[in-house]
């Protein structure tokens, strides 16, 4: 009797959380049917599932009417329904399906969306749906051939006043530059003020070469400082292992005396008088030698 009961709630709670849409209409006589699939839901326990969609348009007031096997539905996550294989759970009929229709019909894009979600359940996520018949209005040619025209006197318009922006700042530092020519006695439009403002643009080259060369010289500093920063780690880790083998008795230290080094172009060779004999170690000629050997 428990377990009966038990099966008698499940099944009430399952169907209680599938919010069930308005009645379906399974009659797609007169409609066209699109080549790829749509994520839908219907009125059974399969509930979702890649149905097909179809449409008709009205040619004359561009109007595209969808209707699916079930209600679109979806959660918001991102694919393409074109790639086979993979189930599309993200909103595609407003922000694919119909600019395809729109294009492949008119040769355009859509200009209004007539209907929006009604509904929604919670099944991990928030699923939203659709109804099952929704419809978009798509620009005329003429339309179309407007919008792009505006879209290229705005953009027109925005190059333009870039330009005037960029002249403007152009025409204030050439009046700073004349300021500071006046405050030096020379008048405008003289030869003098032309050999001025030559001047200042001289200097102003000077200023940038310098500051150029700065960037460069704190770029190589910081690269020599990393080079040293890793050359300390490096002794440092050695005279570890070292002090480890010796606690261990693993083995002794490299002999840290009679060293020497010579530089030779980029390099640096250090030289190590050893248990073994005579050892060299070619390092770059920024970094300094080890107090060791490294076996």
């Amino acid at each position: 009797m428990k377990n009966y009961f038990i099966i008698c709630l499940c099944v009430i709670l399952i169907s209680g959380c599938v919010t069930k849409p308005v009645l379906l209409d399974n009659n797609f006589d007169g409609w066209t049917t699109h080549p790829y699939k749509i994520h839908t839901a219907d009125q059974t326990f399969t509930m979702f599932a890649d149905r097909k969609l179809t449409y008709r348009y009205d040619p004359k007031n561009y109007v595209v009417t969808v209707k699916t096997e079930g209600e679109a539905a979806y959660n918001g996550k991102g694919c393409d329904p074109t790639v086979a294989g993979v189930r599309c759970f993200s909103e595609t009929l407003y922000s694919w399906f119909y600019p395809n229709l729109c294009n492949q019909l008119f040769g355009t894009s859509v200009k209004t969306q007539h209907n929006s979600t009604y509904r929604t359940y919670n099944f991990l996520v928030d699923w939203l749906f659709y109804p099952q018949i929704t419809s978009a209005t798509c620009y005329s040619p003429g339309e179309q051939e407007n919008q792009i025209k505006q879209a290229k006197l705005e953009k027109e318009k925005r190059e333009k006043q870039q330009e005037e922006r960029a002249i403007q700042a152009k025409l204030r530092v050439l009046e700073g530059k004349k300021e500071k020519c006046r405050e030096y006695g020379f008048e405008d439009d003289t030869d003098g003020m032309g050999l001025c403002l030559i001047e200042l643009d001289k200097l102003a080259v000077i200023e940038q070469q310098k500051n150029l060369q700065i960037q460069q010289q704190a770029i190589k500093n910081e690269a020599i400082a990393r080079q040293q920063a890793d050359a300390q780690r490096q002794r440092e880790s050695q005279a570890l292992i070292n002090l480890g083998n010796m606690l261990m008795n693993m083995g002794t230290p490299a002999p840290i005396n009679n060293r020497n080094e010579e530089t030779k172009g980029m390099d640096k060779i250090c030289y190590y008088e050893t248990a073994t004999g005579k050892k060299a170690l070619t390092v770059s000629a920024v970094d300094i030698c080890p107090l060791s050997y490294p076996y």
